[in-house]
């Protein structure tokens, strides 16, 4: 067993394509309580000096994110390193004044703009999970299970991820390890394809 304090900035989550929306917004319903629903646009970029996508299986993300009302920046290091499954990610984040500005300066440093995921979002809680239902762009729909309790065991916290998807058989496919912008930049032949 392996428990860290959430205060470490760990996360832990776990995605899956839905297969029968209506199902899954039912079960949504009836178990869970709706927190928020509104869209994300999510800007991901590489660093000059550092290229995150030289790997097979990118692990490291920085992201702007515009939510309307709030704008963040946001860093994920994903473990294991440059393996098609990870388990948990250290991520550090924080609110921004300006994405606009924040992209100029990006550019003047040298940073790219690699790919841009535009969402439609629903999330809701169930017990320490938040659940939320994404209408990706040029995706389609996933389910995304994210572990918001106090002490993380890794190893426990994915066997639950594992129950919502058993409970959910039918309306959810594989879990899916990559993540949007991986899903995105594969999409656009930008990355070799997963067999």
């Amino acid at each position: 067993m392996n428990i860290i304090n959430k205060n470490q900035d760990i996360e832990i989550e776990a995605k899956f394509e839905v297969l029968d929306i209506n199902l899954l917004k039912l079960w949504l319903n009836k178990y869970a309580k709706r927190i928020s629903k509104k869209r994300v646009i999510d800007i991901y970029f590489v660093s000059p000096h550092k290229n995150f996508l030289k790997y097979k299986f990118p692990y490291e993300w920085l992201r702007l994110r515009d939510e309307g009302d709030k704008f963040t920046i946001n860093y994920k290091h994903w473990y294991p390193e440059n393996l098609q499954r990870t388990t948990h990610c250290d991520e550090f984040e924080t609110t921004i004044g300006s994405i606009e500005s924040l992209k100029k300066i990006f550019t003047a440093l040298g940073f790219k703009e690699i790919a841009i995921v535009d969402k439609y979002r629903q999330n809701f809680r169930i017990d320490d999970m938040e659940l939320s239902f994404d209408n990706v762009k040029g995706l389609g729909y996933f389910l995304e299970i994210e572990y918001k309790g106090e002490e993380i065991d890794i190893e426990l916290i994915n066997k639950k991820f594992s129950k919502y998807q058993h409970h959910l058989t039918t309306a959810l496919g594989k879990r899916n390890y990559r993540g949007y912008p991986y899903l995105i930049l594969e999409k656009n032949k930008l990355l070799p394809r997963i067999k």
